[in-house]
């Protein structure tokens, strides 16, 4: 059985690794510059697969357990990469667009998309969601479909922001990781650089809560509590 800890910044999920966030908390997690996942307060979310594929893409599924995730992807058709959020017994792909995914109660979805299109399916049913849509499933029944209202259009204009900032954030640590100000500095970088050599994946998480390991891989122990008061140890 593993146990879990409290994330920290540019901590990095392997397949099979989960992430919670309290009531308080939310995380935003980056596959590369262009592919980003945001997950709401109250989520929980599983890494099912996450590798590399031989044209310089990779191939990604994650599993929303509880909660909302928002996905911002990359066009996909150029490295023949797949990612794909799986709720319940429906499971949301894309090759590129901006797409929401919740899940409530014991089996019911809903998978929104503000840009591009994204192929929803449950069972032997595959359908179609255009941009601006919302649709929604109970027991993997598909059971309403609309328009998206205006204050999800802006949910949606809040999380672009935020992943913007995420990458503006991420450039402004790689151009001091490369041009240190100071030798304190310097040795600040060496020691971050020398944790991240520790660990190895491709997402990484920005702003999280807690993180339970599938295998042993971290070194070191360490214990931490979120701002909702959830605690883990490594």
């Amino acid at each position: 059985q593993t146990k879990a800890r409290a994330a920290e910044e540019e901590d990095v999920l392997d397949a099979g690794d989960e992430i919670r966030t309290g009531a308080l908390a939310e995380a935003t997690l980056t596959l590369n510059a262009n592919t980003s996942v945001h997950l709401g307060a109250n989520s929980k979310l599983k890494v099912a697969q996450l590798a590399p594929n031989t044209t310089g893409g990779f191939f990604s599924k994650l599993k929303l357990l509880a909660g909302k995730v928002v996905s911002k992807v990359e066009k996909l058709a150029m490295t023949r990469s797949s990612f794909s959020v799986d709720a319940g017994s429906v499971s949301a792909g894309v090759r590129g667009t901006l797409f929401e995914v919740g899940i409530s109660g014991e089996d019911e979805v809903e998978t929104s998309a503000e840009e591009g299109e994204v192929e929803v399916a449950s069972g032997s049913e595959k359908q179609v969601l255009g941009a601006g849509r919302l649709m929604a499933f109970r027991a993997g029944k598909r059971f309403a479909e609309r328009k998206l209202e205006a204050k999800e259009h802006e949910r949606f204009k809040g999380f672009v922001a935020g992943h913007a900032r995420v990458a503006a954030l991420r450039a402004a640590r790689a151009t001091r990781l490369a041009n240190p100000r100071s030798p304190a500095e310097k040795l600040r970088n060496e020691a971050f650089l020398r944790r991240q050599a520790r660990r190895k994946g491709l997402l990484k998480l920005k702003a999280g809560q807690e993180i339970r390991k599938h295998r042993p891989g971290l070194r070191g122990k360490g214990k931490g509590k979120d701002d909702d008061g959830f605690e883990g140890e490594e």
